[in-house]
């Protein structure tokens, strides 16, 4: 969902005709991966970027 949406921009109407599924599971499996990536950058790739920084200055 979140590469149809986000990077696609394809909108919840459409990707729901195309999965043939509702709007609803399309909007809550979007805000679910979302959430999803978003952990795993703050677990994986944030303390990284603070590391460089704090090595940078």
């Amino acid at each position: 969902m979140v590469v149809l949406c986000d990077i696609e921009e394809v909108g919840y109407d459409n990707v729901a005709e195309h999965l043939g599924i509702p709007k609803g599971p399309v909007k809550s499996r979007h805000a679910r991966g979302r959430a999803r990536l978003r952990d795993a950058y703050e677990r994986l790739a944030a303390p990284r970027v603070v590391a460089a920084r704090e090595g940078s200055t």
